[in-house]
């Protein structure tokens, strides 16, 4: 995720102490024992996510594949704590600050921060490796951390040792200054810890194969790019996820966060942050934390790696041990691919990645607009008038493009033969159209649904079940009309 991200998780938690509990959002947690209890230096519970890591942390050391993992993330915490740089850390929450005031605005006037990102490129990422003098994107090339497996092990070996320090904050004595902030030393450390957790709710971390393209790779600045790339992709397009408790939700990944689409994966990312915070707060209490509850919510890799129907085909998947490369999907650019080739030339694959996909057409998301729930994916009935359905699995999709015919917009679909357009066909139902034919103009709105430009308040809906997929329509007063939301952004700013 995004610093910005990162950071909101935080803000959105309550910690306990001995006076009460305390909305984490702008409370200093001094990160030093000893000195000055007024002074001395502090960092929020969501700066604490957001630096972990991604700008603290030992250069070439992952925490999940060391021989003493404990040792390195404290390491890393020692970074954070007493910056071998001056100010360094306060120049860092800065930039970051920008960012986040960037981010917030646009969460909170209504629009997808995701929107803002693009914008932003990789602008506060060359101050960043500046200010540490490049620790940050040195940092980056073995990331293993981050990712699937490794981010568990880098959470749990973090979570243990804030933990620990929290026994050893109920010690001190009652009433002590050493006591109290020995305790909120204990939550900074495990927000550093819960920097890897809540990558952990980041599709674009759940399935990439980040360790095995570095170990396979010659070139590792090109290993690095192929992972990001897929790391942009599944974070982009988002995956159905499961955890072990069997709840399933649709997901996004980094910059997305915040997004409309994504009310579901905040509600379980700050759910098991919160669930790790409060953990803590047992340790200090005496109480055995013989388990970590956030473990039973993230995301179920065993589900991704069987690939339910509902997901797109990875770009890159793990071969036999023996392979030398992981397989990677024959069909760059076509996420429903389902062929795989083992012998590859990485340098070459990176290039045509590059080039961006040969069509501007793609598949789209559809949700109910009251609860945000998934519904399925935008396609065609097989009947001889074909109008719009929804269907559960992306490989029946049929992707679709907007179209501008002078100062009219159009949702065009992909139609082997022909194209055909969004319109209003016979009894209200939304249709499949030739251009000559049954193709209306459209608007999109603000918040991605969708009306007849002809009549605004006529919303392309839902409204029964044929054939297991939902059919559509467009609101005219008939009862059990849905409204639907769809994942389909304009090029442009939407007026």
């Amino acid at each position: 995720m995004e610093s910005a991200e990162h950071a909101w998780i935080g803000d959105q938690l309550t910690l306990s102490f001995e006076d009460g509990k305390r909305k984490a959002a702008g409370f200093g947690l001094h990160i030093r024992l000893g000195g000055s209890f007024e002074y001395g230096p502090t960092i929020t519970y969501g700066q604490g996510i957001a630096l972990g890591g991604d700008f603290y942390g030992v250069v070439d050391q992952p925490i999940s594949t060391a021989e003493d993992p404990d040792g390195v993330f404290r390491r890393g915490w020692f970074q954070l704590a007493t910056p071998y740089i001056p100010h360094e850390r306060s120049r860092i929450l800065g930039i970051m600050e920008v960012e986040i005031k960037l981010v917030m605005a646009a969460y909170n006037a209504g629009k997808d921060p995701s929107k803002v990102y693009e914008e932003i490129g990789d602008r506060y990422s060359i101050d960043w490796a500046f200010e540490t003098v490049f620790r940050y994107p040195r940092l980056s090339l073995k990331n293993f951390d981050h990712f699937g497996a490794n981010a568990v092990k880098a959470y749990s070996v973090g979570h243990a040792i804030a933990l620990d320090e929290a026994r050893l904050a109920a010690n001190e004595p009652k009433g002590s200054v050493l006591r109290q902030t020995r305790l909120e030393r204990a939550y900074a450390m495990n927000a550093f810890a819960d920097h890897f957790l809540t990558d952990l709710f980041s599709t674009g971390h759940l399935r990439v194969p980040r360790v095995e393209l570095y170990d396979t790779i010659n070139d590792k600045i090109v290993a690095g790019n192929l992972a990001r790339t897929m790391h942009n992709e599944d974070s982009k397009y988002g995956l159905v996820v499961r955890n072990k408790k069997g709840e399933e939700w649709f997901a996004y990944g980094d910059k997305r966060l915040l997004d409309k689409v994504s009310a579901d994966n905040r509600q379980h990312v700050t759910a098991a942050a919160q669930t790790s915070a409060d953990e803590v707060w047992t340790a200090f209490n005496g109480a055995p934390v013989s388990e970590y509850g956030a473990l039973k919510q993230i995301p179920d890799f065993d589900y991704l790696i069987r690939n339910p129907s509902q997901n797109f085909r990875a770009l890159f998947k793990l071969n036999d041990p023996s392979s030398k490369l992981p397989l990677l999907r024959k069909e760059l650019h076509d996420r429903n691919c389902q062929n795989y080739i083992g012998t590859w030339n990485p340098r070459q694959t990176l290039s045509e990645l590059a080039k961006g996909a040969p069509t501007v057409y793609q598949p789209v998301r559809c949700l109910d607009f009251e609860s945000g729930k998934f519904l399925g994916w935008m396609s065609v009935s097989s009947a001889v008038d074909p109008y719009l359905a929804i269907v559960p699995n992306e490989a029946a999709a049929h992707p679709c493009v907007w179209y501008f015919h002078g100062d009219d917009l159009y949702l065009r679909k992909d139609t082997s033969g022909g194209d055909r357009y969004l319109g209003l066909s016979g009894g209200g139902r939304a249709g499949w159209g030739l251009w000559t034919g049954q193709s209306n103009p459209v608007i999109i709105n603000k918040d991605m649904t969708i009306s007849l430009a002809a009549d605004p308040k006529r919303l392309l809906c839902v409204d029964r079940l044929i054939n297991g997929n939902w059919g559509g329509a467009w609101t005219d007063g008939t009862p059990n009309r849905f409204v639907i939301q769809i994942d389909l952004p304009l090029p442009v700013r939407i007026p």
